[in-house]
């Protein structure tokens, strides 16, 4: 047996060339939100009667495809009102000891992530945002609609996926786990 004693460093005491070696090697492994974009996706799908083909995203770019349907050039404010967004029920105890009472809310709205509970609904509530601008209201189609709803989904996903895999995400990873180097820049 044999005993080595070595200095360790947390990532902001290592010099600033040894900090850029380790930010270059350090490996973020799978792209971890694939599946909830595409859950989103496939309850935006379900929600507004559309199938989107052959769809990827990446770096620097997204595209999709949206397959026409019967019902395209209807205006896009009559799809939004007829969706009936998923009710969520609140619960709540009031009281104290053995006496209380339950008051149950039931909500609905945009603003809760109604479809798959995840960040990436909030491309169908920006899409219906956009659409109560002036100037939109009466002139979108529900393709234009559809069309803005997945455009926004996707460019949340390059957003997000190219975010991952920078270097600022590097460095916040290595400094909320607290990791330590050698003076070389190796992990201990």
């Amino acid at each position: 047996m044999r005993t080595i004693e070595t200095t360790v460093y947390n990532f902001d005491e290592l010099p600033e060339a040894i900090q850029e070696r380790v930010i270059e090697s350090w490996t973020m492994g799978d792209f971890p939100y694939h599946e909830e974009i595409e859950a989103t996706l496939n309850a935006l799908q379900r929600l507004l009667d559309v199938a989107v083909h052959s769809w990827e995203y990446g770096l620097e770019y997204h595209t999709f495809r949206i397959g026409k349907t019967c019902n395209d050039e209807i205006p896009a404010w009559k799809v939004v009102r007829d969706i009936e967004l998923p009710r969520r029920v609140y619960r709540r105890k009031y009281g104290i000891g053995s006496k209380y009472r339950v008051s149950k809310i039931t909500r609905a709205t945009i603003d809760d992530c109604p479809f798959t509970g995840v960040c990436y609904d909030f491309a169908y509530a920006d899409a219906v945002r956009e659409l109560h601008k002036p100037g939109n209201f009466f002139t979108w189609t529900k393709a234009d609609f559809v069309r803005d709803v997945f455009d926004r989904l996707f460019s949340m996903a390059c957003a997000e996926y190219r975010y991952f895999y920078s270097k600022e995400n590097a460095r916040e990873d290595i400094r909320c786990n607290e990791y330590e180097f050698t003076a070389e820049g190796k992990l201990i």
